[in-house]
């Protein structure tokens, strides 16, 4: 990753970090990022990993 994507990405999470309070389940919060990221980056795939 470059490092201007990943300044992108890193003004993104502490601009989306401050709405994260907002959610009452971790699945709430979870969905939300991945939404925000798909608006924000052109991306065809989001993923996250699960345990």
């Amino acid at each position: 990753m470059s490092d201007q994507a990943m300044k992108k990405v890193e003004e993104h999470l502490r601009t989306t970090s401050r709405q994260l309070i907002k959610f009452d389940t971790e699945e709430e919060a979870l969905q939300y990022l991945t939404d925000s990221f798909r608006a924000k980056f052109n991306c065809d795939l989001v993923a996250r990993y699960s345990d």
